[in-house]
C-alpha cells in the first residue's frame, strides 16, 4: 500500500498495483512508519529492539482515525504476547484465547 484516503463511504487504498475500495482498514506487521505518518496516524516510540515506531491504539486496537484499526507488533502487542507464551500456561497462551482483557487476542475489530 502506498496511500489511504478517507471517502465518503470508506477509503481508497492506492497500491502499486491499482486503487481497491475498503469499508474499514487493518493495518498489520510490516506497516511502515512512513504510512503511518502519510495517513495521519498517531504513533509513538516503541519499546521493542529493532523496532523504532508503534502506532498509538486504544485496548481495542482502533487509531486516532475512525475505519483504521491496527493489530500485532504496528500496535505495540508483540512484546506482551511473548511474555505471555514464556510461561507456557496449561491450556494455551493468554494472546492466543479471547478474554475479557484483550477480546480476540488482543483487538476487537
Amino acid at each position: 500500500m502506498t496511500d489511504v484516503k478517507k471517502t465518503e463511504d470508506g477509503f481508497r487504498l492506492m497500491t502499486e498495483h491499482g486503487d481497491f475500495s475498503a469499508r474499514y482498514v487493518i493495518l498489520a506487521t510490516g506497516a511502515t512508519a512512513d504510512l503511518a505518518a502519510k495517513i495521519g496516524l498517531e504513533s509513538r516510540p516503541a519499546t521493542e529492539p529493532r523496532i523504532k515506531t508503534v502506532l498509538v491504539v486504544d485496548p481495542a486496537g482502533r487509531t486516532n482515525i475512525p475505519g483504521i484499526w491496527a493489530a500485532g507488533t504496528v500496535a505495540g502487542r508483540e512484546r506482551s504476547c511473548r511474555r505471555d507464551r514464556r510461561r507456557r500456561r496449561p491450556g494455551g497462551h493468554q494472546c492466543d484465547q479471547p478474554d475479557q482483557r484483550r477480546p480476540l487476542g488482543g483487538h476487537d475489530v
